[in-house]
């Protein structure tokens, strides 16, 4: 694992932003924003303040998937762990592509499913239309709800998805498929998998609870089903 990534993991393990609560450690049961159980929960936004961190990381993700992205006009950051991101994936972009790219922001009136009365700010009139292609980012991305939701607002307000970059990824099969079907590619600077393989390899977590968490990773609906969990 390259230095950037086990220093992005250890940022947030050391400021509480990766959280477990496997069948083998006498913690409560968490949930993901979906109502889900999940046996390790991800929270960017414990580290948000490590701007230099984050201007480092999102320059290392645009360099590493530019040849997808070299058709962008506009950044979307998906509220809230997106917003900074964004702009700092939106500066790196117009450092690379040579033009200035614009950030806007999705706000979700409902809280609820996220499905509805959704705006954007920061939109011009000029970044409308078919012709305005957008990279959204995310910060994690594990059933897509979020990044689905801005999706849909921003194909209201004629605005092209091109792709959907994250920081973190659970690589989730449903989140998968439902990005096939927008026919846009999805790329993340770290996993899921990374994050638990270093925790496990940093004497973290124990094998009993490396050995659970992966098995979630693996087959999240396959984990909750044999732990009776909703």
């Amino acid at each position: 694992m390259d230095k950037s990534k086990s220093s992005f993991i250890s940022l947030m393990w050391n400021a509480g932003a990766i959280k477990t609560s496997s069948i083998f450690e006498n913690k409560d049961i968490l949930f993901n924003s979906s109502g889900y159980a999940t046996p390790i929960f991800i929270d960017v936004n414990a580290i948000l303040s490590d701007v230099k961190l984050f201007e480092k990381i999102m320059k290392l993700l645009i360099e590493d998937n530019i040849h997808k992205i070299s058709n962008i006009d506009i950044v979307c950051g998906v509220a809230s762990g997106g917003l900074i991101p964004a702009w700092l994936a939106a500066k790196q972009l117009s450092l690379k592509l040579n033009k200035n790219i614009g950030t806007i922001y999705i706000k979700f009136e409902n809280k609820i499913d996220f499905s509805s009365n959704n705006s954007i700010s920061g939109l011009t009139k000029n970044q409308t239309g078919k012709c305005c292609n957008c990279l959204v980012i995310d910060d994690v991305v594990h059933y897509s709800r979020h990044s689905l939701a801005s999706m849909d607002t921003l194909i209201e307000y004629g605005i092209k998805v091109r792709s959907v970059g994250s920081l973190v990824t659970y690589e989730n099969p449903i989140a998968t498929k439902n990005f096939s079907k927008y026919e846009i590619t999805h790329f993340s600077f770290c996993s899921a998998r990374e994050i638990i393989i270093f925790l496990h390899e940093n004497a973290l977590i124990n094998n009993d609870v490396f050995q659970d968490l992966s098995s979630f990773i693996d087959n999240p609906s396959l984990w909750r089903k044999h732990n009776k969990l909703p």
